[in-house]
């Protein structure tokens, strides 16, 4: 472990414990919020300000992109293969509000569309362009539906994971019964979205 790199953030921890132990570990002391993993800890993700960095690096990609022309075909393939997986870390954690999503399907919605800085009509609804692949349309999918079946994979793994620390940790917090993680529950939910 690079205890350079590292950095030492206390819980119901007085600030004269939470130095001793930076200084018997010689590494850093950091506040909350903090980054670990690359995912921010002890933020609210229900605030659309959690979600800025994922905006700001869709900006980013995108005004890197708008510079160089490319055909429908390259847009489509552009948006598929790599905006639409920039948020697949926070999205297979964190349920995300329905602003910020909207603000990442509008920004891949009008790079599609009107590639340059120029306006131009959209063709088809948005709705049609992320309906399904087997319906005909243009294999980019829908940010909540995304989120919505990563998330859904936690929950099908819960029951059949109750020895890793994972399921430990939310049974610990949540308990068992009337959380949404009950095997019960699981079911009723992988029916309601098949």
């Amino acid at each position: 472990m690079n205890l350079d790199k590292s950095s030492l953030a206390g819980v119901n921890l007085e600030e004269r414990e939470l130095r001793e132990y930076a200084d018997v570990l010689r590494c850093a002391i950091s506040d909350w919020p903090m980054a670990y993993l690359g995912l921010p800890l002890g933020d609210n993700p229900k605030k659309v300000s959690f979600w800025n960095p994922i905006v700001e690096r869709f900006g980013k990609r995108l005004a890197s992109l708008r510079k160089i022309y490319f055909s429908m075909r390259g847009r489509i393939t552009l948006i598929r293969s790599t905006l639409a997986n920039l948020p697949m870390y926070f999205l297979s954690v964190f349920k995300i509000p329905t602003k910020v999503s909207n603000t990442l399907e509008k920004l891949m919605r009008d790079f599609l569309w009107k590639p340059g800085e120029e306006k131009q009509d959209h063709m088809v609804s948005w709705e049609v362009v992320t309906r399904g692949k087997n319906l005909g349309d243009l294999g980019i999918e829908n940010v909540r539906k995304r989120n919505r079946a990563l998330l859904g994979k936690l929950l099908w793994r819960f029951p059949l994971e109750r020895d890793k620390l994972w399921t430990k940790i939310v049974t610990s917090i949540h308990g068992l019964e009337n959380n949404g993680w009950e095997p019960g529950i699981l079911a009723r939910t992988t029916a309601a979205f098949p």
